[in-house]
């Protein structure tokens, strides 16, 4: 039986904005990430990441068109969920749109969202290639 993993909230994640010696966590698809130790590895940059430090960076991470070998690498930073209903000012039941992180990006997981991003990527490997292929 796999190992649980835990939830964490919207503000439990922004502390972890990488600032101050704090760790550098994301949220991508409401799955917690702690990249601190995958900074100096990243090929965008320890600055890319930092971007997205302490909050949602699925439209980050989706608008770049990351390779299949990319998502599996990611699989190895996950720490836990996050909590879309948990109550940090989020009155939108179930979603997470709308959740503002310190770092000024708003959280968005919704359907339409996704398959707007499938379209950003396509487009974007057209123009600049596969991302993280190497």
């Amino acid at each position: 039986m796999p190992e649980e993993k835990p939830t964490y909230t919207k503000d439990q994640v922004a502390q972890n904005n990488g600032q101050n010696g704090a760790r550098t966590w994301i949220i991508i698809r409401s799955v917690v990430y702690d990249v601190t130790d995958y900074l100096d590895e990243h090929p965008g940059g320890a600055e890319l990441l930092g971007e997205y430090a302490g909050g949602d960076a699925t439209r980050g991470f989706d608008d770049f068109g990351h390779s299949s070998d990319a998502v599996k690498k990611l699989k190895r930073f996950e720490i836990g969920t996050f909590d879309k209903m948990a109550k940090n000012g989020n009155d939108n039941k179930g979603s997470s749109k709308g959740v503002k992180f310190s770092n000024g990006h708003e959280a968005d997981d919704s359907a339409d969202a996704y398959k707007k991003s499938k379209k950003r990527r396509k487009f974007l490997r057209l123009i600049i290639g596969q991302c993280g292929s190497g």
